[in-house]
């Protein structure tokens, strides 16, 4: 997720009046810069500016404060499956710690290892709750093609929904196989920042 990043667009994606994408980074470093963003009247395919990022964030979803990173086109798999495997693991660890509680019960130890086994009980049922609902959440959103930042927006949810729910899926885990869904591989390997945003209209349309 945070290897991978977002995907990215330079703030001077547009320049010269011209549609051509620029071929450097174009990270923003001055407010001079971030006033010139501002005055532009397009913006890239399903793209926005964020200045925490520098740079437009392709497919905004969030920013990860866990991750430090925001979520978009190219990361959203990996965000997704992360949550999945962390609910995964998390619930197993939160089943074992509190039979270890209910042995150590039975037993009438109540030591310092009993204590923590209470607060990792209690700690393990928390992060087994937020990965699953920040799993649950991610996957609907994934159907329905949408993100949160969209949504806090108030986009059209049906701007870029496609004619099924599998479709949708693909727009985020990528045309492979679906076994190949929940592996951490990128889908977006072999292609450009600009191929994978195309065929997205511009949030301005």
């Amino acid at each position: 997720t945070i290897i991978e990043g977002p995907g990215y667009f330079p703030f001077s994606f547009y320049h010269d009046n011209g549609l051509t994408p620029t071929k450097w980074s174009g990270i923003q470093t001055t407010s001079e810069q971030y006033t010139w963003v501002q005055l532009q009247e397009k913006r890239p395919p399903r793209s926005i500016f964020f200045r925490t990022a520098h740079r437009y964030v392709i497919r905004p979803d969030h920013f990860c404060i866990w991750a430090g990173s925001w979520i978009g086109k190219r990361n959203c798999k990996f965000f997704i499956i992360f949550n999945f495997y962390g609910m995964l693991y998390l619930s197993l660890f939160t089943v074992y710690i509190i039979r270890s509680l209910i042995i150590l019960s039975f037993r009438g130890e109540f030591s310092v290892l009993f204590a923590l086994a209470v607060i990792y009980s209690f700690l393990g049922i928390w992060f087994t709750i937020m990965t699953g609902h920040i799993f649950f959440e991610s996957f609907v959103h994934s159907l329905k093609n949408v993100t949160n930042w969209e949504g806090w927006n108030h986009i059209d949810p049906t701007t870029f929904q496609k004619e099924n729910c599998i479709e949708n899926l693909k727009d985020v885990f990528g045309e492979t196989s679906v076994c190949l869904w929940f592996c951490p591989v990128s889908p977006w390997k072999n292609q450009t920042d600009y191929d994978i945003s195309i065929n997205y209209p511009s949030y301005d349309d």
